[in-house]
């Protein structure tokens, strides 16, 4: 986690994963929305980040109200286009939230001192006026939109592979991808999200036939930490014999 100084802060006993690895707590770096993902780190002991969008900067309360404003004008066909950076910088916190996810991700994944970095991307989030812009495509109405998202959030994913790439001759690295919106606002209702693992070098990334709970990534990452895990075929089949739970929640006495 990067602070408001920009130093790295080391987690301490008390976090929900590093504390338990070999050697004790490791550092990490959280990039993107803080928010809802304060409990998995709660020896910050609060949201407050230099790069989270909607914690720690007096404009964030004032962004929300400022959302419907911000979403009248981009139904006003070509208003978004003549908008200044630092008005939708400081007033659409997805805006700001992609802006701040881009500028430091190349530097995040390069960071070898950071064990697990954890990116937490508006993409294909709507509605997102920096993709417009990014793209320069017109968009008539929110499928269009949703579209040109995912386009975006492709590009980026595809940022993301190219980086860890360059880096695979230098650490052993994993990379899982998948979705949380379903999660947060259907939680008692099962559903097929995108969760792709990778063990980057390996030829292509894991597809599991079965279903499988996402609870688990988190033993997925301190069994690949520790070093308990290494191969593609050995996260397959690590992944293949977790127990499947109905809804996104672990079970009552399931160890977090």
């Amino acid at each position: 986690m990067v602070d408001q100084q920009h130093k790295m802060v080391r987690f301490g006993p008390d976090s929900a994963i590093f504390s338990q690895l070999p050697g004790g707590p490791q550092a990490a770096t959280v990039l993107g929305f803080y928010h809802p993902y304060c409990k998995i780190f709660p020896s910050l002991q609060s949201c407050n980040s230099t790069y989270a969008v909607n914690a720690g900067r007096w404009f964030d309360s004032l962004t929300f109200f400022s959302t419907a404003l911000i979403s009248a004008i981009k139904n006003i066909k070509g208003a978004t286009q003549i908008l200044p950076e630092f008005v939708l910088y400081h007033f659409d916190h997805m805006y700001r939230a992609s802006d701040n996810v881009l500028s430091h991700l190349d530097a995040t994944l390069a960071n070898q001192r950071s064990s697990f970095d954890f990116i937490h991307m508006n993409l294909p989030h709507l509605p997102n006026i920096y993709v417009q812009r990014l793209l320069k495509q017109p968009v008539e109405n929110d499928t269009d939109a949703y579209r040109q998202n995912l386009i975006g959030a492709d590009m980026v994913l595809g940022r993301v592979v190219k980086d860890l790439q360059a880096l695979a001759d230098k650490q052993n690295i994993l990379l899982v991808v998948s979705s949380d919106h379903w999660l947060r606002t259907h939680s008692k209702q099962p559903a097929a999200i995108p969760f792709v693992v990778w063990k980057v070098g390996a030829s292509e990334p894991i597809v599991l036939p079965d279903r499988i709970s996402t609870v688990h990534s988190k033993q997925l990452a301190l069994d690949f930490l520790s070093g308990k895990l290494d191969t593609q075929p050995e996260l397959a089949d690590a992944l293949r014999r977790t127990p499947y739970y109905e809804t996104w929640s672990a079970p009552d006495g399931y160890k977090y």
